[in-house]
């Protein structure tokens, strides 16, 4: 009682709670800001390694489907040779098989991107599958909490049998958006339950749309054939 009849400790007492919010607050957006980690996930066949590849050595390489994590530290370069980022990225491909590809987890506290690449001409076929897997990393509490961007890397959009991005992502979004309808009811059996559940996607009431979602989600073609990946280091080069 002595202290908090001193005027000056009242002052002094709020001084010193600011000043270690504002050392907490630096210390959270500098772990941001730090973080270069990008994950290359999606479906098996995607042409995921065949995008790492080919932006570790920037040439096309031959790769076989992928049973464990293929990892780098790579400098993007212009043309010129000139970095397009401010420092080195880590680089890191998920293998896309049902039973491994949710080890992407262990690697979103320090994740920056998500560069989820899909087959523009099988995407058709493939929307269901491609969806529930887009579907869960979305969900992730983590990827919601930390708004961690992602982007949607639409391959092989050169070949004539390719779907237009505009279209990959109307898929997509239909396919969610049953996801969402189907997967609610264990949403709610998980909060019911005390276990760590996933978040719920878009508006209540509405069809989901990317559009509707805190971290940007973002459509692009491209070809890892043809090297045409101008959209991929342009998008990393934005958040780096």
């Amino acid at each position: 009682m002595a202290v908090l009849d001193n005027p000056l400790a009242v002052p002094a007492l709020v001084i010193l709670v600011l000043v270690f919010a504002a050392i907490g607050l630096t210390f959270i957006f500098q772990k941001k800001a730090s973080n270069s980690t990008y994950l290359v996930l999606g479906p098996t066949d995607a042409g995921k390694t065949a995008l790492f590849t080919r932006l570790r050595y920037n040439k096309r390489t031959p790769t076989i489907t992928s049973m464990k994590e293929n990892e780098a530290i790579l400098e993007l370069v212009n043309d010129d040779g000139t970095p397009i980022t401010k420092k080195p990225i880590q680089l890191i491909d998920v293998p896309g098989h049902e039973r491994l590809r949710f080890r992407y987890t262990d690697f979103l506290p320090i994740t920056r991107g998500v560069i989820f690449v899909v087959d523009s001409t099988t995407i058709g076929r493939s929307a269901r599958s491609t969806a529930e897997y887009l579907y869960d990393v979305l969900a992730n509490q983590h990827t919601s909490k930390s708004n961690i961007p992602i982007l949607v890397a639409c391959n092989k959009t050169d070949l004539f049998t390719a779907l237009p991005t505009s279209k990959i992502q109307t898929l997509l979004e239909a396919e969610i958006n049953r996801l969402r309808a189907t997967k609610s009811a264990a949403v709610e059996q998980q909060e019911s339950s005390g276990e760590t559940m996933s978040e719920y996607l878009g508006y209540e009431g509405q069809d989901f749309k990317f559009e509707h979602l805190e971290n940007d989600v973002t459509l692009a073609g491209c070809s890892v054939e043809n090297g045409d990946l101008k959209c991929v280091t342009e998008w990393i080069a934005d958040l780096s």
